[in-house]
């Protein structure tokens, strides 16, 4: 007598089950603690390594420090709401402090000169700052809805000088003017803690600056406004179809970025005093825009205590060292962070960078139009027109206007470079000149002190430029968007404040100087203003003959075919320069994570004996269980919507739609 069960005890064979138990997915497993801890990681870590390296190379007593976080949480809140504006439209807005700057003169004046209570006028300039915002959305903003963000990007810059007239013309209504002026505190007192000097003012920001960042999180978490804005971020036509209000979330975003620019700009003013210039001076705006891009320009986290750690490292450079460090050595942080910095989806790649086109190529004229004779005979004219013109400006107007007219033909030159880079190439440049002011020095430096003749001088200069391109321009292609923009941006601070600077580098040439005009090959005489403009005129006619080549040769159609659509580039064989970006699955195999083979959610007529996850990313068998063999976790899942269906493992993801 058997003791064991029967067979039919024991149910049925694993063969003999419903066949397709087999391809029920495993449940999956819960995230382990390493998962957990990689997000914690990635919003503090940026932080706490740029307070390491403040401790480490540039103590700086506890007061200092305190002070640091103060300035900090005033940064942060800045870039808190560029950060909240990036989320919700995609761009980076230029005039975020200016949007607080009216609304905070207006709140001084009235406890200054109508003497109403500092609650009642702090009230007063909250509410300007929400209605100013909101109107700026629906008025300006709203109006570049369906424009490239490039353009809706410049367009803030010329908000910013608007927003910033508005603020310096108010004191006019009571005829004063704006000279560094600091609001009063609502009460008196100070102490003194690790020999610095704190006063009311330094109390209620380091209290308000938590809070007004704790309702931030609450909006965005708790409320449905909050998430809404959240959910909208990615796609807002989709989310308009779903029956989310997207144009009035977008004027509650600006009303909440007005108001957050509105505290930053009052504390501000009680601690160093209201700005008499433009707001905040571009290194405030180099803070913020460097704390935006240790945060992913979306993580409010790592963007919050990022700006806070900057402060900290601003005032400890500041205290041991010069200021004029502060600006090389952010730049040299964005740099290590870019390098540092991998993207995840390269879907959310390719979004971004085509929001971040800046708009279609001008399409020539069709050939039947060239060969009327109108159009020939008008092309003709309008160039003998040009010509005459060169020939006879130089002689008709005064020696100033000359030189005036030479400089605008050395500017054409850089609006070329433009032309390449961000017209061909798509890349946001915010420091173009900072490669224009290295080659111009670098060719004195030759000139003055070498005795080099003026086409050496200029070839020098030339390379000069092109390496400190490279120099930037190599780790931030590693990321596309903005990383760029504000790697040029940071570059071109730095290289006033630092690179430039002859209490520096001696060899640089100070402002005085004058530099000598040498004979051009060694016999052409470039004196006169007559001269000059005929030399910058023919550099201007090559350059423009050679950058018109680049653009007919295979360079300039891979340029702009990368502009356009760099996957399909890839695809006929061009190498894009995106090191620091996953390859598409269809672009061929990675060499950490081999592509798949095909990415369809249909099962195959015959499963494969062994299942990976290597091989069949996108298969009901795509489990834990599935991949015994896998070399890396696979607690990953398959995932269907409306729209797309995509496959996750370790971090990456393969859009089926677009990539296959």
């Amino acid at each position: 007598m058997s003791s064991g069960p029967t067979t039919a005890e024991q149910g049925p064979a694993p063969d003999a089950a419903d066949p397709t138990a087999s391809a029920l997915p495993a449940p999956e497993e819960g995230p382990s603690a390493t998962d957990r801890l990689l997000p914690a990681l990635r919003s503090v870590g940026p932080a706490l390594a740029i307070l390491l390296a403040q401790q480490i190379f540039f103590p700086a007593p506890s007061g200092i420090v305190v002070r640091g976080l103060i300035v900090g949480g005033l940064t942060a809140l800045i870039a808190l709401g560029m950060a909240l504006v990036y989320r919700a439209n995609r761009i980076i807005n230029f005039a975020q402090a200016d949007l607080g700057f009216a609304p905070a003169v207006l709140a001084y004046l009235l406890i200054d000169e109508i003497g109403v209570a500092w609650p009642v006028a702090v009230v007063v300039g909250l509410a300007s700052a929400v209605l100013l915002g909101g109107a700026t959305e629906r008025v300006v903003i709203r109006r570049f809805f369906r424009a490239p963000r490039l353009l809706v990007t410049i367009a803030t810059i010329g908000l910013s000088q608007v927003l910033t007239a508005l603020a310096l013309l108010l004191p006019r209504l009571w005829d004063r003017r704006l000279v560094s002026d600091r609001i009063p505190p609502p009460a008196s007192g100070t102490w003194r803690f690790g020999g610095v000097v704190f006063d009311v003012n330094d109390l209620l920001a380091l209290v308000v600056t938590p809070l007004v960042v704790a309702a931030v999180v609450v909006l965005l978490r708790r409320t449905a406004a909050g998430i809404a804005v959240r959910a909208s971020a990615d796609d807002a036509d989709r989310a308009s179809l779903l029956g989310i209000p997207v144009h009035r979330l977008h004027t509650v975003v600006w009303a909440t970025a007005a108001a957050l620019a509105f505290v930053t700009l009052f504390l501000r003013g009680g601690i160093l005093g209201l700005p008499t210039g433009e707001v905040l001076g571009f290194s405030v705006l180099l803070r913020s825009l460097v704390a935006l891009m240790l945060g992913r320009l979306t993580n409010l986290v790592a963007v919050t205590t990022s700006a806070v750690a900057l402060g900290v490292l601003e005032l400890g450079i500041a205290w041991d060292h010069s200021v004029a460090l502060v600006d090389p050595i952010l730049g040299l942080i964005v740099l290590v962070a870019l390098v540092l910095q991998r993207r995840d989806a390269p879907g959310d790649d390719a979004g971004e960078a085509s929001a971040w086109r800046a708009a279609e190529e001008v399409r020539p004229i069709p050939a039947a139009l060239a060969r009327l004779p109108v159009v020939r005979w008008g092309r003709w004219i309008l160039l003998a027109v040009v010509v005459a013109a060169a020939a006879v400006v130089p002689h008709v107007v005064t020696v100033d206007r000359s030189l005036r007219a030479s400089a605008l033909l050395i500017y054409a030159l850089l609006g070329l470079s433009l032309v390449v880079l961000s017209g061909w190439g798509g890349h946001v440049s915010l420091g173009q000149v900072a490669f224009f002011a290295i080659g111009a020095a670098v060719g004195a430096w030759v000139t003055n002190t070498q005795g080099a003749d003026l086409f050496p001088s200029l070839v020098v200069a030339a390379a000069a430029g092109a390496l400190a391109a490279v120099v930037i321009g190599v780790p931030a292609s590693r990321i596309r968007g903005l990383a760029l923009a504000v790697t040029t941006f940071a570059f071109s601070l730095a290289t006033t404040s630092y690179l430039l600077n002859p209490e520096f580098f001696e060899w640089v040439p100070d402002r005085g100087d004058r530099i000598q005009r040498r004979p051009l090959l060694g016999g052409l005489e470039v004196f006169t203003p007559t001269e000059v403009f005929v030399l910058a005129l023919a550099v201007l006619v090559l350059v423009g003959f050679g950058v018109r080549g680049i653009r007919a040769s295979r360079t300039g159609r891979v340029l702009v075919a990368l502009r356009d659509n760099d996957r399909a580039a890839q695809a006929y064989g061009v190498g894009a320069p995106r090191p620091g970006s996953p390859p598409s699955p269809s672009l061929g195999p990675s060499p950490r994570w081999p592509a798949p083979s095909s990415c369809t959610t249909s099962r195959p007529s015959t499963p494969p004996r062994t299942p990976r996850c290597r091989t069949w990313p996108c298969s009901p068998w795509w489990s834990s269980k599935a991949c015994p063999r896998s070399p890396a976790p696979c607690s990953a899942r398959c995932s269907s919507s409306a729209r797309s269906t995509s496959c996750r493992a370790s971090g990456r993801s393969w859009p089926r739609a677009s990539a296959c």
